[in-house]
């Protein structure tokens, strides 16, 4: 016996409406065109979300990189986005971020972020992408089975399988290590300026006191050679000064020999990036630590030892 509605076998009725379903789900299929568009705008959030990460650190005393409520909070992502609709036709799979590991009171600069972001419609079509601090959008390129066991599992995805995310034709190791160094070289390039800078100070303070003595910092701030604000820790970026040293003039037969002197080193708070020390003193060339680190960590663990940049130790820079 089979039943009827209005004279059509219900078996019917089932078919026709799984067509229905189907035609419909292929009439809302994206274009090729409009495939490129939606991945182009994920890759383009993800690069927004990582602009964010990075300023938000820059902000901070410790440089870290921040979960999604912080950002927000900060106002770092606009107000009434969430991870469900930051990026159109895709959500926010995970959001983490790494605390560095504080050592005396500064960082190490080990903080890192990952985001996955994963299609919310059209899944069928559109690929998973992601970001790292590297700042290089990556494609899924791993079996489907295998991101929805990682997503599952809770715990931190890692983006240096190039096995399964992909950086899209590029050799990423290569591409991640231009990037170092190229924020290596401009790091190093402020610290050799803001040297060059301080020792223009220090010859300014000289010319406007009788005693004819280069200063100390706290001199050089007291006078408004230093603006208001900086510290010998935050004045260069991703680098501490470690050394600021200003030895009076001497008197002689109650005559004054001019021969005050001083010596300023600059060293990396963190050997992440491989950053090298710099020093300048009062004959204004600025100059690089070449040896041992060992004799290094001696002058400054001494504050009232000298430190001489004439010998084969520093090698002066152009």
């Amino acid at each position: 016996m089979s039943y009827k509605i209005k004279g059509i076998p219900l078996l019917v009725l089932l078919v026709l409406y799984c067509a229905t379903i189907c035609f419909a789900a292929e009439s809302i299929r994206l274009e090729p065109d409009e495939v490129r568009a939606a991945e182009r705008t994920c890759r383009q959030g993800l690069r927004r979300l990582a602009s964010a990460q990075l300023a938000y650190a820059d902000a901070n005393r410790y440089k870290e990189y921040g979960i999604w409520w912080y950002l927000t909070d900060s106002g770092y992502i606009d107000e009434g986005k969430s991870r469900k609709n930051f990026i159109e036709n895709y959500s926010l799979a995970v959001f983490y971020a790494e605390r560095p590991q504080i050592i005396f009171g500064e960082s190490d600069y080990s903080s890192t972020f990952t985001v996955v972001a994963i299609p919310s419609k059209y899944e069928n079509q559109l690929r998973t992408f992601a970001i790292d601090d590297n700042r290089i959008p990556l494609v899924w390129a791993g079996p489907d089975g295998e991101l929805k066991k990682q997503l599952r599992s809770g715990r931190v995805i890692g983006l240096d399988d190039p096995g399964e995310w992909d950086p899209r034709g590029v050799d990423r190791k290569s591409r991640i290590k231009a990037e170092r160094e190229k924020k290596k070289e401009e790091w190093e390039d402020k610290c050799k300026l803001t040297l060059r800078a301080l020792g223009s100070c220090q010859l300014a303070y000289m010319d406007s006191n009788l005693k004819k003595d280069f200063g100390s910092w706290y001199s050089l701030a007291k006078n408004d050679y230093i603006m208001q604000g900086y510290t010998r820790s935050n004045i260069i970026d991703n680098y501490s000064i470690a050394m600021f040293q200003a030895m009076l003039s001497s008197w002689k037969s109650d005559k004054r020999v001019s021969n005050s002197s001083f010596t300023i080193v600059a060293v990396p708070r963190s050997q992440k990036w491989g950053l090298r020390t710099f020093g300048i003193s009062d004959d204004q060339v600025p100059r690089m630590w070449v040896g041992g680190q060992w004799n290094l960590h001696a002058y400054l663990r001494d504050p009232s030892r000298r430190i001489d940049m004439s010998n084969d130790e520093w090698q002066p820079l152009r």
